[in-house]
């Protein structure tokens, strides 16, 4: 088959009007197939920015002797005591989650904690939260839109 325009004019006419027809949707479908990948690749540079923009909560060392120290706390006063750093750093592990089910497919049990996610969500919506907090489950919530937009959910 002619690849070249000049290989085309030499065509007879009904051929070469079957082979630009046949050009002009090649071309039109790359342009789509291009017009795609940019919005996509837009959309991860957008959640990449908000990932980096998201300061990840340092772990305190542990001191193994306070382990056999008798405590007077217990874990859910402790985490009462906490819970910035706690809703920091479920939303960060919310948004690692849903950001890795972008590009695998998903099981059951991944959409038993897609759901679980969606609950925590609308749970927190609505709270007096951090600017750092908001933005995480905001850019999480919209991964999870997309995610149900493009499963069909």
């Amino acid at each position: 088959m002619p690849e070249t325009l000049q290989e085309v004019r030499r065509l007879s006419p009904q051929e070469r009007i079957e082979r630009l027809h046949k050009l002009k949707e090649e071309h039109l479908k790359g342009i789509e197939e291009a017009d795609s990948l940019i919005e996509e690749s837009k959309g991860e540079i957008e959640r990449d920015r908000l990932a980096d923009s998201i300061e990840v909560p340092d772990s305190p060392r542990v001191d193994i002797t306070d382990l056999f120290k008798g405590s007077e706390t217990t874990v859910e006063e402790k985490a009462e005591e906490e819970p910035e750093d706690n809703l920091r750093y479920q939303a960060l592990q919310d948004y690692e989650f849903v950001k890795d089910a972008v590009y695998s497919s998903l099981e059951d049990n991944d959409m038993d904690q897609l759901r679980q996610i969606e609950r925590r969500l609308d749970e927190m919506h609505g709270l007096n939260l951090s600017k750092d907090i908001s933005n995480m489950l905001d850019a999480t919530r919209s991964v999870l839109y997309n995610i149900k937009r493009y499963q069909g959910l």
